[in-house]
């Protein structure tokens, strides 16, 4: 039996094979593991001072758009001096598995270096969103 899978997620595709008089029924649903875009929201610019410790948070974004249920992978790319976090768990850079429903969020923490940007990346299935923290030079405002 053949059953061609639905162009569309969460759709239901039937086949059934009779052989000698007994039938048989095969389901096959569609699942959408890409999720809706997200947005950590915008850069953060600090000041050389506040930049020597910096804890900078981005908005917290919710995943949707994907089939109920289904995990997929969610990694984190950009400055060592990040991480990313699911449901408010634990910031590391290491990849984690998620789904619909779930919330992600990245800071960029540390002595961040003076006259320069810092950015951290997360991508679930190609959607990709960044969160960008600039430090000012010394001296300037």
């Amino acid at each position: 039996v053949r059953i061609v899978a639905a162009s569309s997620a969460s759709v239901a595709r039937t086949g059934t094979v009779t052989i000698g008089g007994v039938s048989d029924t095969m389901t096959i649903y569609t699942t959408d593991t890409i999720p809706d875009q997200f947005d950590f929201g915008n850069a953060v610019n600090l000041t050389a001072a506040n930049g020597a410790n910096a804890n900078e948070l981005s908005s917290i974004v919710t995943l949707s758009g994907m089939t109920a249920g289904i995990s997929t992978t969610a990694t984190y790319s950009g400055t060592s001096w990040g991480g990313f976090s699911v449901n408010g768990g634990t910031y590391s850079n290491t990849s984690k598995t998620v789904v619909n429903g779930n919330t992600l969020r990245i800071n960029i923490y540390g002595q961040l270096p003076e006259n320069g940007s810092q950015t951290g990346t997360v991508t679930v299935n190609g959607i990709s969103d960044s969160f960008v923290v600039n430090v000012a030079a010394s001296g300037s405002t």
